[in-house]
């Protein structure tokens, strides 16, 4: 190869590579290190992890555009969605394992539907209005302090056992096809005069204000 050529595309490389850990470095850290945690995870296939099977490396973030929706606030990139899709963009995949969201500040919703998910922890997300999880293998969702949370939708998964508390906003609930037996919750508000038993398994509510 030309030497001159040969320069010219290690130097490409070298900016590339600069522009790169430029940009990743400007991402809440705590945040792309949770989401990362989630794409290690070994997948529903039980041979690639989930970051694998939707094509992305849980080191750069910058890539990660059909993952998360990024927005800019004093300077820095945080998370206001996260969904997860195949690498086309075009359905939802296999995933697995473990997710955990803990003080997103600026996420709005959550899309997770149609995976294998088993548990599901969102933990003082104070801006979240929406979360979609129906069609899961969820065995355990806890929702604590995300107080502008307003839509929950978890139909089709194998719920006992919903914890919900400090989410006063909870308008619409959607859980058909869930073993429900208990609901957990903190304020005082409808939700704590629902009476299930074990028998119940579809409950479709919508809270007017």
């Amino acid at each position: 190869m030309n030497p001159k050529i040969l320069s010219i595309l290690l130097l490409a490389l070298v900016l590339f590579v600069l522009i790169v850990y430029y940009f990743n470095g400007k991402y809440d850290r705590e945040e792309t290190a949770q989401i990362g945690r989630f794409l290690e995870q070994t997948s529903a296939d039980g041979v690639k992890t989930n970051g694998q099977v939707l094509g992305y490396c849980k080191r750069l973030p910058l890539f990660w555009g059909g993952v998360i929706t990024i927005t800019h606030r004093d300077g820095a990139r945080t998370v206001s969605t996260v969904g997860f899709f195949d690498k086309r963009g075009s359905g939802r995949t296999q995933l697995k394992g473990t997710l955990c969201l803990s003080d997103f500040k600026n996420i709005k919703a959550l899309h997770i539907e149609r995976n294998a998910i088993d548990t599901l922890m969102l933990i003082n997300c104070e801006s979240l209005e929406e979360i979609l999880c129906f069609n899961n293998n969820l065995q355990s969702l806890s929702i604590t302090n995300c107080p502008r949370l307003t839509h929950l939708s978890i139909s089709d998964n194998p719920l006992e056992t919903i914890d919900v508390t400090g989410c006063p906003g909870l308008k619409e609930f959607e859980a058909a096809r869930c073993p429900l037996k208990e609901l957990k919750v903190l304020e005082s508000q409808p939700w704590q005069t629902w009476g299930i038993d074990t028998t119940f398994v579809h409950i479709i509510i919508t809270l007017q204000k």
